[in-house]
């Protein structure tokens, strides 16, 4: 089985697991793991997993599950409204999101990472827009040229800033947890 696949017969994660997992992953203190455990409620709550939420009821927590999770724990760090986030995760999965992770998964081993770059355009009621890019492990390398066009281009209704997140450490090590 291709292991950087986001979909497939892998084992399910109970929700214990995967919270362990992301409290080591995103290096969750202590004294912040109840708050955290209702972070990841209320992203269940907003729909992230496709709205399976309830007592009693058991939700498998598949690879594809686990890091849209993830991301929007990622994404939500930037103090964005976890409404959008939700919305931002499900309108961008497969086109962005999917291959971003597994890119990150594949390049995490090389030093290359893969970043997330988010640009809000919350005052006019736009969300987020979502984009990545890759980078090679030095200056002036093929793609570095990537991070400047993430600066240079001007997107219309976007703030002029821009957060990049490098997703490939969260990537890589969630991906251990489903080995």
């Amino acid at each position: 089985m291709n292991r950087t696949k986001l979909h497939g017969t892998e084992r399910p994660l109970a929700f214990g697991q995967l919270e362990k997992g992301f409290v080591r992953i995103l290096w969750i203190d202590e004294s912040q793991k109840g708050a955290f455990r209702g972070k990841l409620k209320h992203l269940q709550k907003l729909g992230l997993p496709g709205g399976q939420h309830g007592k009693g009821r058991r939700i498998a927590y598949t690879r594809e599950v686990a890091f849209q999770l993830l991301i929007a724990l990622l994404i939500s760090e930037l103090g964005i409204d976890p409404v959008l986030v939700v919305q931002a995760v499900k309108e961008n999965w497969k086109t962005i999101f999917v291959p971003a992770v597994e890119a990150a998964i594949a390049r995490g081993q090389a030093v290359n990472p893969v970043y997330l770059v988010v640009r809000p355009k919350l005052m006019s009621g736009g969300g987020l827009q979502i984009s990545t890019f890759r980078r090679y492990p030095y200056p002036g390398a093929a793609d570095d040229k990537n991070l400047r066009e993430a600066f240079d281009t001007p997107v219309t209704g976007a703030q002029t800033w821009f957060c990049a997140i490098d997703l490939t450490p969260f990537a890589v090590n969630l991906d251990i947890l489903f080995s």
